[in-house]
């Protein structure tokens, strides 16, 4: 329970103090208003509990008491279930026990027993303990199968979306290709034409020039 007992101390701070201070509270007639003492209860109570079936994250430990006494697993001390106001007197006597506080022995074994013998009530049977890490172990399972279902479809989408870009690449470098080559094949037939039309200009020129030296040679004959 020491790895309990820290993740206690981390969230409330020192529970130890907090359990001295209860003693010298009750033996002055008060009542302590604090979540801490709250949290040294619920730690007495989980004491004698078996440590392995116990599995508690720091930021779930507060839900986990409440699913614990919602269960009937532990039950809370009678002085927390009929809980009094605090009056000015007792306000001005908690202020004061807030001074570090010497251990009372008596008190602390009267604490002790009373809180062990409460525990040793409050254990659940071994076949609900059982049925619970039963239900736990399953929700945990169906837990990880779902992540590992959601995992695989993520993958698999990602998978499709990079198949669709590729044949999207590859429609467009075939679109790319075509079109330069439409470009030059009809560059190719421009010029192609060009020269066509140059030499047939060339031909009809020509031919002008062989029909008007005929016809000259014609006229210069005849006179």
């Amino acid at each position: 329970m020491s790895s309990l007992h820290k993740q206690l101390q981390y969230i409330y701070g020192d529970i130890s103090k907090y359990r001295r201070r209860y003693i010298v509270a009750q033996s002055q007639g008060t009542t302590v208003d604090c979540g801490a003492f709250a949290a040294a209860n619920a730690y007495f109570l989980l004491k004698g509990m078996d440590p392995e079936c116990i599995v508690i994250n720091q930021r779930q430990l507060r839900s986990h008491l409440q699913l614990c006494l919602q269960n009937g697993l532990i039950t809370v001390f009678p002085h927390m279930q009929k809980w009094k106001p605090i009056d000015k007197d007792a306000e001005k006597n908690a202020v004061k026990i807030q001074t570090p506080i010497p251990n009372d022995t008596n008190n602390e074994m009267q604490f002790e027993k009373a809180t062990s013998k409460r525990t040793k009530k409050q254990l659940p049977h071994k076949n609900t303990q059982s049925h619970l890490d039963s239900a736990t172990l399953q929700r945990t399972l169906e837990t990880m199968k779902d992540s590992s279902e959601l995992q695989k479809q993520y993958f698999q989408d990602q998978a499709e979306k990079a198949a669709r870009k590729k044949e999207l690449l590859i429609d467009l470098c075939e679109s790319l290709q075509k079109h330069a080559a439409d470009e030059k094949k009809t560059k190719r037939q421009k010029k192609k034409g060009e020269k066509t039309k140059m030499e047939s200009e060339t031909t009809k020129h020509g031919l002008e020039r062989c029909e008007t030296k005929r016809n000259t040679t014609q006229k210069n004959s005849q006179s």
